[in-house]
């Protein structure tokens, strides 16, 4: 069996993103080292062999992406994009931006998601399994930008290993795929998941990336919120023929 590799994420810095950063740093943060919420945007890769992105819009963007809080599905985050939350430290020399205990601050934000997983945040608000860690030093007489960007996961005690691979139709047969590929799809359309979709508020987080699959004693599969996931595991215990998984959108 093969260790199971996943690729790294890329991060793309909006070029305004930076000038509007100087601009705070002047006017705003000044000598603060404080640091500040932001959100990212994931995007999916287009096919296989292309890795997936991490993008940072500017600050105007994200001001307008506030203005979407309201909506149900945020548009952004069609066609496999979604908000993740991180947060920004920019430092007052190139020193300390370099002198920094990086690794401390990777297992900081690592120790985050661990806290979200076990508190049930995580469940409630699924992006908090997404966090990212950018550290920055703006030099505004030389106009240079110094940044760092980390993605950090849970690590398990053993490497995930592959004993085969295989395509949804392969495993299951093209009557099971495009039943799955239908429930998972239901999910991810606002318009087919709305009534599954609890009233969104300012500080409601969109259930995308991650969601639960599942197949009841009939055979049929439905999307359901990871806040489901103490009902399905008790119905999957209870009843051996309802099957879950968790979901994932493909990065």
């Amino acid at each position: 069996m093969t260790i199971l590799q996943f690729n790294p994420l890329k991060s793309a810095v909006d070029v305004a993103f930076w000038s509007e950063l100087g601009d705070l740093k002047l006017n705003t943060w000044r000598l603060s080292e404080e640091k500040v919420n932001l959100q990212a945007r994931h995007l999916g890769p287009a096919c296989q062999h292309l890795c997936s992105w991490s993008e940072v819009p500017s600050q105007s963007q994200q001001q307008q992406r506030l203005k979407w809080q309201d909506c149900l599905l945020q548009p952004f985050m069609l066609h496999g994009r979604y908000s993740v939350p991180g947060q920004l430290q920019n430092f007052n020399t190139e020193k300390g931006f370099k002198d920094l205990d990086k690794t401390a601050a990777l297992k900081q934000a690592g120790q985050r998601i661990w806290l979200n997983m076990l508190s049930g945040a995580a469940e409630e608000h699924p992006s908090c399994l997404c966090l990212f860690v950018l550290l920055s030093y703006a030099d505004l007489k030389k106009f240079v930008y110094w940044s760092w960007f980390a993605f950090p996961a849970i690590k398990p005690p053993e490497p995930f290993k592959v004993a085969r691979t295989a395509t949804l139709v392969q495993e299951v047969g093209d009557t099971t795929a495009a039943e799955v590929a239908s429930a998972c799809d239901s999910w991810r359309q606002p318009s087919m998941r709305q009534e599954e979709q609890p009233a969104a508020s300012s500080s409601a987080a969109p259930q995308l990336p991650f969601w639960l699959l599942t197949r009841d004693t009939s055979g049929t599969w439905q999307s359901l919120p990871l806040t489901a996931w103490a009902r399905v595991c008790l119905l999957t215990c209870c009843l051996p023929a309802i099957k879950a998984c968790c979901c994932t959108q493909s990065y």
